[in-house]
């Protein structure tokens, strides 16, 4: 586990998005399961458009709890991230199914299904 968050030391000390990762790297390392850092994380690497980070993270969260609504929605939020929008939209789709009440779904639904439509 150490090794893992070694790989992502930043190059850069001053660099505050590599630090705040190393830390959450480093918190994982001691608790890999803790679901509350893991989406935490998540969000955060969202919010930096770091996707081969928020990938490895959301395939984390996918095998600690797949049917966890945060789960779905970190893995749509990253299908989209990287251009797989039919894939983000089944992904929706399927959180809707489960979680009905969902505004942030069905709102990317809507989005993603007009987007599609226009091509």
């Amino acid at each position: 586990m150490q090794r893992q968050a070694m790989r992502y030391r930043p190059a850069v000390k001053d660099d505050p998005v590599s630090q705040v990762c190393e830390e959450f790297e480093a918190a994982l390392s001691v608790n890999p399961n803790d679901a509350v850092l893991n989406i935490m994380y998540a969000k955060y690497l969202t919010e930096k458009g770091l996707r081969e980070r928020l990938g490895e993270r959301v395939s984390h969260l996918e095998a600690q709890c797949p049917h966890r609504r945060a789960a779905l929605r970190y893995r749509a939020i990253w299908l989209e991230l990287t251009g797989r929008r039919e894939a983000a939209l089944e992904v929706w789709r399927e959180m809707l199914k489960r979680f009905p009440d969902d505004r942030r779904a069905r709102e990317a639904v809507e989005r993603l299904t007009a987007a599609l439509r226009r091509g």
